[in-house]
């Protein structure tokens, strides 16, 4: 008997539409069911915190139009307890260190 697996809600916050779909295959081809909400910037951020609380917020780290810093300050703001990761190019230790710093939960 199989178990009923449960929806990953997220918000992936990249540049394009077609890079957060990449990763939510990534994580469908790990096994994992996944439903989620793009955002490019803090409107549309807002917007996707209004319809959904994800379980886990995933953010580009060097995004002109949102920094990881001003999520942060948006979840804090509306008392949010979600967990956020950051997504860079490498994930060494300066970078993991800058993005804790900031307020991310880690980097990957």
């Amino acid at each position: 008997m199989r178990k009923e697996q449960q929806t990953l809600r997220l918000i992936i916050i990249e540049e394009t539409q077609n890079d957060a779909e990449a990763i939510a295959n990534i994580l469908r081809g790990a096994g994992y069911a996944v439903r989620f909400m793009y955002a490019k910037d803090q409107a549309e951020l807002e917007q996707a915190l209004e319809q959904q609380l994800p379980d886990l917020i995933l953010c580009a780290q060097e995004l002109d139009a949102l920094r990881l810093e001003q999520v942060v300050e948006l979840l804090h703001a509306r008392s949010l307890n979600v967990p956020l990761i950051a997504i860079g190019a490498t994930a060494d230790e300066p970078n993991v260190i800058e993005a804790l710093r900031a307020g991310a939960t880690d980097l990957v």
